[in-house]
C-alpha cells in the first residue's frame, strides 16, 4: 500500500504556519510591551502630567523677556480658602512693589490656584472684584525656573529671584 504524501505535507504546513504566526504574535507582543514601557517612562500617555502644588510656585519670579516685571506667588489664602494671593508689578513702567502693597488687594493683586498642572489667575481691579480668569498649563517648574503655556499656546518663562 502506497502512502499519500499530501496529508503529511498538509500537517507539516499547518504546523509551520502555526509556528510562524506564533512567532509573529510573540514579536508583536514584545514590541507592544516595549513601546508601553517607553511611553510610560517618558510620560507620553495622556493624563500623566506632572502634579504641581502651590509650594512649587511659592516665591518671587521675574519674566525672562522683561526682568523688571515681577510675580509673587504667596501661600496666604483668601477669605474663601479657595485661592492664594499673589501680586505683580513692572518696574519698567515705574510701578514698584510698594505701590502694589499700598493698594492692598486692588490693582496689581491676583488670586491664584493650581490643580495638577493647571494654573488659574484672577487679577484684581479697583473697579471690579476680579477680571476674567486666565488659565495656564504649567509645563515645567523647578527651584529656579517656571514655564507656563497660555490658552493660545504661547510659552512664558520665569526665573525665581527669591
Amino acid at each position: 500500500m502506497k502512502r499519500n504524501p499530501t496529508p503529511c505535507f498538509a500537517l507539516l504546513a499547518k504546523r509551520s504556519l502555526f509556528f510562524v504566526l506564533s512567532f509573529a504574535s510573540l514579536r508583536t507582543i514584545c514590541f507592544a510591551v516595549l513601546c508601553s514601557l517607553f511611553f510610560t517612562a517618558c510620560g507620553m500617555f495622556p493624563g500623566q502630567e506632572k502634579n504641581y502644588t502651590a509650594s512649587d510656585l511659592n516665591g518671587t519670579w521675574t519674566e525672562d523677556t522683561n526682568p523688571q516685571c515681577f510675580w509673587v506667588y504667596s501661600l496666604s489664602k483668601d477669605d474663601s480658602g479657595e485661592y492664594y494671593w499673589g501680586k505683580t508689578w513692572d518696574e519698567a513702567e515705574d510701578v514698584y512693589e510698594s505701590d502694589v502693597d499700598a493698594d492692598f488687594h486692588g490693582n496689581g493683586w491676583f488670586k491664584w490656584s493650581i490643580n495638577n498642572n493647571n494654573l488659574v489667575q484672577l487679577h484684581m481691579m479697583n473697579i471690579s472684584e476680579a477680571s476674567p480668569a486666565k488659565t495656564y498649563t504649567v509645563t515645567s517648574c523647578t527651584s529656579t525656573t517656571l514655564e507656563l503655556k497660555d490658552t493660545y499656546g504661547k510659552t512664558l518663562t520665569y526665573k525665581k529671584v527669591k
